[in-house]
């Protein structure tokens, strides 16, 4: 059973799945400890917690929107009617989470924790679904490479679109900072919802595994998930890229207001990450087909942490600064994203391998919760961080910086060396041509039996 070619509409329609999703993922992960703790003037501790606790519960309910995705049937497949209906909901979300309507810290925080744990969940109603996606639309290796090569170019403009346009529309806004946090929440949320129309209306489920079982078996596909060693790599990966880049992401605004003294600097170096993301996930496909995702990977990150150590050296230099900088990001950030999509498409056939259980969602349902207990596990540790120096927003300390700069420098350093040996353990590379052979083998022999079962029902009528 081989699945068409994908054309290049399809292709481009969804790679802007992710550019609605990063729109509102970067937002979060890039200005919402600075929009809590400068504009709605939150403890900064309290907003680390309520960042955790958020994302933390909205995560846990991810498994759920998966078994329920692996359960729809619609006539617009098991996807694509969470795009139809979740698009403007959580538009409306973005836009809510960007106001600070009450007066009262505690009515602040209150506010806060309702409004990030409504968006978490409309969040993972679309992003599950699109995740899942994926692997319906081709069984193909390489198809799903490009795929998430396409993810991954969406993922950056998306990224780039929200750390670099941010910053200069809340400006316009001079002082009333509030204000022009509100119009950047509607203005992308708006356009997040419009972006998951085009998915919806140009990307097709192209393959269906009527054969698999699905029903009735909620506690052997958790229990069948949780042995499975590929996931638990695929899944630990995910956590840690994304607690890296949640970690940098969210120090660079503070990095460079208390460190660099350039405030400017937020749209210059935010959004080089999402640039050289663009620049390169395309070439990730033909990199990691040719080395393997485990030994790409490796070779990659080690590359990236030589980079990012060289960084405190140069930073008076600020060109060799910003040149050290943009190939460290171009290694760690556009690659490491594309496999990541590869490879929980490759576990879901795994999965479906080894115990005959497809489950599509559940498996990128996992991979939800990992982004976000990962963007809110590394966002926290920085405003812990800033805690424990008594970090005051109003009045901050000129002892702040060195604390930054260890957070800025050092975690992500640190991350990465875990991911190294994370990846070290996964070893499907070699296995996986042989898995789609024999599943495409069993799906014909499904076929042809339910053909002559059929024929005989005739004969016997």
């Amino acid at each position: 059973m081989t699945a068409p070619g994908l054309s290049l509409r399809e292709k481009l329609s969804y790679g802007l799945g992710d550019v609605a999703s990063n729109l509102s993922w970067n937002l979060i992960s890039g200005f919402l400890l600075f929009f809590y703790v400068n504009v709605a003037l939150i403890p900064v501790a309290a907003a680390g917690t309520l960042m955790l606790v958020s994302m933390v519960l909205s995560a846990l309910l991810d498994p759920v929107f998966g078994l329920i995705v692996d359960r729809t049937k619609s006539p617009w497949g098991k996807t694509r009617p969470y795009f139809l209906y979740g698009a403007v909901p959580v538009g409306v979300s973005l836009f809510l989470l960007f106001l600070s309507p009450l007066h009262s810290v505690t009515g602040k925080i209150v506010y806060a924790y309702a409004t990030l744990i409504l968006l978490g969940l409309l969040y993972a109603s679309v992003n599950i679904p699109y995740g899942t996606l994926l692997g319906l639309m081709t069984r193909n290796q390489d198809e799903k490479m490009r795929l998430g090569s396409m993810r991954a170019v969406g993922s950056a403009v998306g990224t780039f679109m929200a750390t670099g346009l941010t910053m200069p529309i809340v400006g316009l806004f001079g002082d009333d900072r509030a204000r022009g946090f509100a119009w950047v929440g509607g203005g992308f949320g708006l356009l997040m919802s419009l972006l998951f129309f085009v998915v919806f209306f140009n990307c097709k489920e192209r393959f269906q595994d009527p054969f698999t079982r699905q029903k009735g078996m909620i506690g052997k596909a958790f229990a069948n998930l949780a042995h499975n060693r590929i996931w638990r790599v695929t899944f630990g990966f995910g956590l840690l890229m994304l607690m890296r880049l949640g970690a940098l992401i969210s120090a660079t605004i503070f990095f460079c207001i208390h460190v660099l003294h350039q405030p400017g600097w937020i749209s210059i170096l935010l959004p080089l990450l999402s640039a050289t993301s663009l620049c390169s996930a395309p070439l990730a496909p033909a990199f990691f087909k040719r080395t393997g995702i485990r030994a790409g990977n490796i070779v990659l990150l080690v590359a990236a942490m030589g980079l990012s150590a060289m960084l405190p050296m140069v930073e008076a230099n600020r060109w060799a600064f910003l040149a050290i900088y943009t190939l460290m990001a171009f290694l760690s950030v556009g690659p490491t994203t594309t496999s990541i999509f590869a490879m929980a498409a490759n576990t879901v056939d795994q999965q479906q391998w080894l115990y005959g259980m497809r489950n599509d969602g559940l498996v990128f349902s996992s991979i939800s919760i990992a982004t976000k207990i990962g963007m809110a596990a590394g966002t926290s540790l920085v405003a812990y961080g800033l805690a424990w120096t008594h970090f005051d927003a109003v009045h901050p300390a000129a002892s702040v910086a060195g604390s930054i700069r260890a957070l800025y420098y050092g975690l992500p350093i640190t991350i990465m060396a875990l991911q190294v040996v994370c990846i070290a353990f996964y070893n499907l590379d070699k296995t996986h041509p042989q898995i789609v052979a024999d599943l495409n083998a069993r799906s014909r022999m499904a076929i042809e039996i339910q053909a002559a079962d059929g024929s005989v029902q005739g004969e016997l009528s």
